[in-house]
């Protein structure tokens, strides 16, 4: 071989050597139970898309991205979903999958549970479901748990130590027992001077504070801006055809078949559904909300649910992953309500 063929072999072989060193994107997942696998393998695959829980739309107000830190979301995190949340629920309980909401999420959620995830899209394969419900039966470790050999070393000095405590200390304790006696006489006075406590005075206050709601107050004042602002365009039937039909029934939402939050609004069902009841978010039912109070759009939930973001306990904006209502739309609907929310022209 000539010195020139030598060199280019000799090229060549660098080459090869530093291609297989060049980066080649992002290392491939793992395949083990620790977090860092679910995330790479699941979340960042099938959560992550538009409408669901990225930092933009956070679905369910849950955000299920890596700079979140999503497992701190999920670990020991009370769910969103009223239903969940008075079943004592949470997101991912250590030790529990089947009292974990999201394996019920995964695998088939009941009524009132919303839709089964990843919304509109296969059901995940069994073999990643297992992968979380192990993981969340090994203790849902939010990072890899370093093994400490030392634990085997700690039982050789307690062994060495039992002897040097068998002497005579023990009974030198007693005395100090016989002292202990003595001061019990003086307990008794403590507990006399904390029996007349203020507190049931306290309760009293409170109950007084509550009956005198805001709701009274509110709805006087709205019937008086009715009549100057009426708008007879503002109906059921305009609001079923331009809003709720098009917009609020697709899959996954408010149809008859999925019933998202418990509702439809499919025509003919969407009055009986929404005037005089309560929500199913179970902190909008706390707060003493309907979802449509004819008269308060104030108090109707469905405006709060599509004016703008609403606050994080009463999940996302409506329509879900969809683009917002118009400031028209949001009027209409408003109107409608505030000129009693009436069931038809």
């Amino acid at each position: 071989m000539t010195g020139n063929a030598y060199l280019r072999c000799l090229a060549a072989a660098c080459a090869v050597v530093l291609a297989s060193c060049a980066g080649n994107g992002p290392a491939p997942c793992g395949t083990g139970t620790e977090f860092s696998n679910i995330q790479c393998n699941i979340f960042n695959v099938s959560c992550l898309s538009g409408g669901c829980h990225n930092a933009t739309d956070q679905a369910g107000s849950l955000v299920l991205t890596p700079q979140a830190e999503s497992c701190q979301q999920l670990v020991n995190h009370v769910s969103a979903n009223p239903v969940a949340a008075v079943m004592g629920l949470l997101r991912v309980e250590p030790g529990q999958p089947n009292n974990s909401f999201l394996i019920t999420k995964l695998t088939g959620p009941g009524a009132g549970e919303g839709g089964q995830m990843p919304l509109n899209a296969a059901m995940l394969p069994q073999s990643q479901i297992d992968m979380i419900s192990q993981w969340i039966t090994n203790g849902a470790a939010c990072t890899p748990r370093p093994v400490t050999p030392s634990a085997t070393v700690t039982p050789l000095p307690t062994d060495t130590a039992s002897p040097t405590e068998t002497p005579s200390p023990t009974p030198s304790d007693s005395p100090t027992a016989a002292d202990t006696s003595t001061v019990t006489p003086t307990v008794p006075t403590p507990t006399g001077t904390v029996q007349p406590t203020p507190t049931p005075s306290s309760t009293p206050t409170v109950t007084p504070t509550l009956p005198p709601t805001p709701t009274p107050t509110v709805t006087p004042t709205l019937p008086p801006t009715v009549t100057p602002t009426f708008d007879p365009n503002a109906t059921l039937a305009a609001i079923q055809a331009t809003i709720f039909t098009p917009t609020c029934i697709a899959l996954g939402c408010h149809n008859a078949h999925d019933h998202s939050a418990n509702l439809i609004l499919e025509s003919g069902q969407s009055y009986g559904q929404l005037v005089n009841v309560v929500p199913d978010n179970f902190f909008a039912a706390m707060d003493g909300l309907l979802r449509v109070e004819p008269f308060n759009p104030s108090n109707s939930f469905l405006v709060i649910k599509v004016s703008g973001v609403p606050p994080v306990k009463y999940g996302s904006q409506m329509p879900q992953g969809g683009t917002p209502l118009t400031t028209q739309q949001v009027q209409l609907i408003t109107t409608w309500i505030a000129q009693g929310a009436l069931p038809g022209p």
